[in-house]
This record gives C-alpha cells, sequence and structure tokens, in this order.
C-alpha cells in the first residue's frame, strides 16, 4: 500500500510540488500511524494522511489551515530523496497525530498541534543536504 493513488489530485492542484515529495509524507505518516498502532498499514491511514496533509482537498475549507498545510509541505520540499528530511518529518509527529481517530479529529486545533518543529519556525525550509 502507498499514498499513490492520491497522484492525480496532487498532479492536479500542486502542480508547483513535487509529487513524489507529497507522496512520502502521506506514506511516512500512514507507516508511522501503523507502527503506533502495532498493525500494518491500512487504505484508511494513507487517506487519513493525504487529509491532515491537505492533500484530499476537500479537508480544509479554511484559508488558515490550508497555508499551514502549504508551509508544512514547503517545510519539507526534498523529502522523497533525502533520509535526513525523512527523520525530521516523523521525529515531528506529535502523540495527538498518532493516534487520532480521524483527521477531523486530529485538526481541530489547527496543523501546529500535530506537528513538533524545530523552534526556528515553519517559514525557513528544513536544510537538505542532499541538494
Amino acid at each position: 500500500m502507498s499514498g499513490s493513488r492520491y497522484l492525480p489530485e496532487i498532479r492536479s492542484h500542486f502542480p508547483g510540488e513535487r509529487a513524489e515529495d507529497l507522496l512520502a509524507m502521506i506514506d511516512l505518516l500512514a507507516e508511522a500511524r501503523a507502527r503506533a498502532g502495532g498493525r500494518p498499514p491500512l487504505d484508511r491511514w494513507y487517506e487519513f494522511a493525504a487529509r491532515v496533509l491537505g492533500i484530499a482537498s476537500q479537508m480544509f475549507r479554511a484559508v488558515e489551515l490550508q497555508e499551514e498545510s502549504r508551509q508544512l509541505r514547503v517545510r519539507f520540499a526534498g523529502i522523497a530523496s533525502s533520509p535526513p528530511l525523512q527523520e525530521a518529518f516523523i521525529r515531528s509527529f506529535s502523540e495527538r497525530l498518532l493516534r487520532a481517530d480521524s483527521a477531523l479529529e486530529a485538526i481541530e486545533d489547527g496543523l501546529d498541534s500535530l506537528f513538533t518543529l524545530p523552534s526556528h519556525g515553519l517559514d525557513a525550509p528544513v536544510k537538505n543536504s542532499s541538494y
């Protein structure tokens, strides 16, 4: 299983972003939820990840959440080919993100409550040494 079923939506709604990065973020989050639950990844965990990351676009109608999601994706640009970025992304997951029953429940307080990021803020992308 993987987030690859979201590829058409990614290409359609996020033409300026690298599809492989968004797919990597979906996969990493879904697989982390599976590990936290002690089970193999399920389709619904990939859907959860796509929704939380703003890729399943029907999730975020609020402009604020769309912007938070965009900033998070920009911050991890290059993640598909960078193990250090993948590790940083995984380390950023809060317990709430890993244990929430639904994407709606997870985002009720905004994305900032789901990802623990370094103090230098979301505006500055994590340095990717593979470029």
